[in-house]
This record gives structure tokens, C-alpha cells and sequence, in this order.
């Protein structure tokens, strides 16, 4: 699963308790402790500074 997927999913407003739903946010998990960098919306992204808007 990917973001696109994670975020239709929610969407459907179903509870987040399957297997695609629990290794997506696990590897989300993963990767914010690892301080890669993540976006989190259209010119968002959280990394090795606090979150901060793109322009």
C-alpha cells in the first residue's frame, strides 16, 4: 500500500485495522524515527527540520 491507497482508504471512513493498513503505517512509523524525509500533503514535508510549507 501506498499513500494514495492509505489516504482513499481512509476516505471510505472503514476502521484502519487490516494488514495493508497496519505495515503502511508501520513503515511511516519507521521512516519518521529514521528522520527521512516524508511528505505529508501538497507542499508539506517533515524531515530533518521541524515540518515546513514549500514554496
Amino acid at each position: 500500500m501506498e499513500l494514495q491507497e492509505f489516504l482513499e482508504y481512509v476516505r471510505t471512513g472503514k476502521a484502519l485495522n487490516t494488514p495493508d493498513i497496519y505495515e503502511f503505517m508501520g513503515r511511516m512509523s519507521d521512516e519518521a524515527r529514521f528522520r527521512k524525509n516524508i511528505t505529508v500533503g501538497k507542499d508539506v514535508v517533515i524531515g530533518d527540520v521541524p515540518a515546513k510549507i514549500i514554496k
